[in-house]
C-alpha cells in the first residue's frame, strides 16, 4: 500500500485502575488520525499477552473502533496484562502492520505516523521509540540482494547479517539505562531474532550448483548453528519474545534439510523433533516443539507419530496448555468445530446440515495452483459416489470476492458439490484459526457424527493415493 504523505496517527494508551470495585482494569486507547478520508471507516488493533509465531497468534485480542471526525477511542474492560501492540488497520503500511511493539508497563503512547515511519512522543517514550527504529532497519534485509544462488550469494547473507546486528546493536547502545534490563534484553532478542529468520530464509534456497552444497552447509553451520549456540536466554526472555522459539525452529528445520540435501533424502518430521529433543531444553525447546507441529503436521506424515512423546517433554504451564488443545482440535475422532457458511444461493449452511453423512471438504482458492491440480482427481472421486446419498462432497473457497468465486467454482468443483464461500470476512473467523489452515488445498474428512476423521489424508493424485483416500470414506460408511 502506497504511503499516504503527511498521514499521521496519535495514539494514547492508558490504563485506569479501578481496585476499589476490584474490577478489572480498563484500558483505554484513543487516537487521531490526520491527512486521510478515513472518517467513517474504522481502526483496528490486537493487543497480545504472549505471540507464539507469526500467523498463529494463540492470545491475540482483536479491538475495532469507529472512526469520528478523525478521532477513535477503545475502551477495553479487561484483566489480563497485554504486552504486545499491532497495529493492523490499512491505513498504515504493510510492513507496519506486520510490526509488534512491547508496550508493557507504559501508562501512555502517543504515536505519530509520518510518511511511512513511526515515532513515539510523550512519557515513557523511549521503549518504543527504540522498537520503531530498530523496525526501521528491517526493510534493508532483503533489499538489493541477488538472487543468483551461486557462493557469493551466501557470502553475501553473512555480510548483511553481520552488517544489520552491528546496526541493531549500535540502535540499542543509544538506549540502554533509558529503558528497563529485562526489555532491553527482550528487544534484542525480537529484533535480532527476527532478522535471522530472514537470513535463513535466503539462505534455504538451492545453490545453483550442487558442487558448493558441501561449502554452504559448512558456513551455515559455523554462522547459524555455532552462533545460535553462544547466545543464552532466560525463560522469561524465552517466553515473552514473539520470535526466538520461531527462529530456532526455522533454523533447525534448515539444518536437516541441508544434511538431508546432501545424502539426496527427504526430511521427515523425525529428522527435526530429534534436532529438537537434543539441542534444546525448557521454555525454548517446549515453543519450538509446538511451532513444529503447527507448522507440519499437515505436511509430514510422520509428525502424528511424535504428539504424545512430544506433549509428555513439556512441563505444566501456558505451552503444555497449548499443545493439548492442538492435539485436542487434530486427533481423529474429535468433534468438528461447528463451520457455517453460504451456498450459492445465500443459504446459511452448517455442520450439522451433514449429519448423517460422510463429508469431503476441499478448501481452496482462485489461483491456487496446487488446487486446480488437485480439483480434477477430486472430482473423479466424487463421481464415484454419485449415487451414495452418504457421502456427500464440499467445496469452500476462501475467496472474498463473491464475483471471482462464482466465475470459478462451476469449473473447479461442479454442481455435484455442495459449493459455500466464506464470506467477507475470509479466514480471518474461528474455523481457520482453530484449524490453523494456512495451506492450500486443505481437505478434511467427518464421519456421519460430526466427528473429525482426518485433516491431511493421502493427497489423491496417484492411483495409489486416491485408492487410500477412497479405503478412508469407505470405513466410515
Amino acid at each position: 500500500m502506497k504511503t499516504i504523505p503527511g498521514l499521521i496517527i496519535i495514539l494514547a494508551i492508558q490504563w485506569v485502575n479501578i481496585a476499589q470495585t476490584a474490577a478489572a482494569d480498563k484500558l483505554i486507547i484513543k487516537g487521531e488520525i490526520t491527512g486521510t478520508k478515513n472518517t467513517g471507516k474504522s481502526f483496528k488493533i490486537k493487543l497480545y499477552q504472549k505471540y507464539i509465531k507469526a500467523t498463529e497468534q494463540f492470545d491475540a485480542s482483536t479491538y475495532q473502533a469507529e472512526i469520528k471526525h478523525n478521532q477513535f477511542r477503545f475502551d477495553i474492560n479487561t484483566q489480563m496484562e497485554f504486552n504486545y501492540l499491532q497495529i493492523v488497520d490499512t491505513t498504515v503500511s504493510r510492513h507496519t502492520r506486520e510490526l509488534l511493539f512491547l508496550m508493557r508497563g507504559v501508562p501512555e503512547i502517543n504515536i505519530r505516523w509520518i510518511q511511512g515511519k513511526i515515532r513515539f512522543i510523550g512519557k515513557n517514550s523511549d521503549l518504543l521509540n527504540c522498537q520503531s527504529e530498530l523496525f526501521d532497519q528491517m526493510i534493508y534485509v532483503e533489499k538489493g540482494m541477488s538472487m543468483t544462488t551461486d557462493a557469493a550469494y551466501y557470502d553475501n547473507i553473512l555480510k548483511r547479517k553481520q552488517t544489520l546486528h552491528g546496526k541493531m546493536d549500535s540502535i540499542l547502545n543509544l538506549y540502554k539505562g533509558k529503558i528497563a534490563g529485562k526489555d532491553y534484553k527482550l528487544i534484542r532478542a525480537n529484533v535480532i531474532s527476527r532478522i535471522d529468520m530472514a537470513m535463513v530464509s535466503l539462505f534455504s534456497l538451492p545453490p545453483k550448483s550442487l558442487e558448493t552444497t558441501p561449502y554452504i552447509n559448512d558456513l551455515f553451520r559455523q554462522y547459524f548453528i555455532e552462533a545460535s549456540e553462544e547466545d543464552k536466554y532466560d525463560d522469561q526472555t524465552v517466553d515473552q519474545s514473539f520470535s526466538l522459539a520461531q527462529y530456532i525452529y526455522m533454523l533447525r528445520s534448515l539444518e536437516v534439510n541441508l544434511i538431508n540435501r546432501l545424502k539426496g533424502k527427504e526430511t521427515s518430521f523425525a529428522d527435526l523433533y530429534q534436532s529438537l529433543q537434543t539441542n534444546y531444553s525448557g521454555l525454548l525447546r517446549e515453543k519450538a516443539l509446538l511451532i513444529s507441529f503447527i507448522e507440519l503436521y499437515f505436511t509430514k506424515r510422520d509428525a502424528a507419530e511424535y504428539l504424545d512423546r512430544a506433549y509428555r517433554l513439556f512441563t505444566p504451564g501456558f505451552y503444555k496448555k497449548k499443545m493439548f488443545a492442538f492435539i485436542s482440535a487434530n486427533l481423529p475422532g474429535t468433534k468438528v468445530f461447528p463451520f457455517q457458511f453460504l451456498d450459492t444461493t445465500g443459504k446459511l449452511v452448517k455442520l450439522d446440515d451433514f449429519k448423517g453423512k460422510v463429508a469431503i471438504m476441499d478448501i481452496w482458492f482462485r489461483g491456487c495452483k496446487p488446487c486446480l491440480d488437485l480439483a480434477p482427481h477430486m472430482k473423479a472421486i466424487a463421481e464415484d459416489y454419485k449415487d451414495n446419498k452418504d457421502v456427500v462432497f464440499i467445496s469452500l473457497s476462501i475467496d472474498k470476492n463473491k464475483a471471482d468465486w462464482r466465475a470459478a467454482y462451476k469449473d473447479y468443483s461442479g454442481e455435484s458439490f455442495v459449493n459455500l464461500n466464506v464470506g467477507e470476512l475470509g479466514t480471518d473467523q474461528p474455523f481457520f484459526e482453530f484449524y490453523n489452515i494456512r495451506m492450500y488445498p486443505t481437505i478434511l474428512l467427518i464421519d456421519k457424527n460430526s466427528r473429525l476423521i482426518t485433516i491431511s489424508p493421502p493427497r489423491p493424485l496417484t492411483t495409489e493415493k486416491k485408492e487410500a483416500f477412497k479405503k478412508l470414506i469407505n470405513q466410515h460408511l
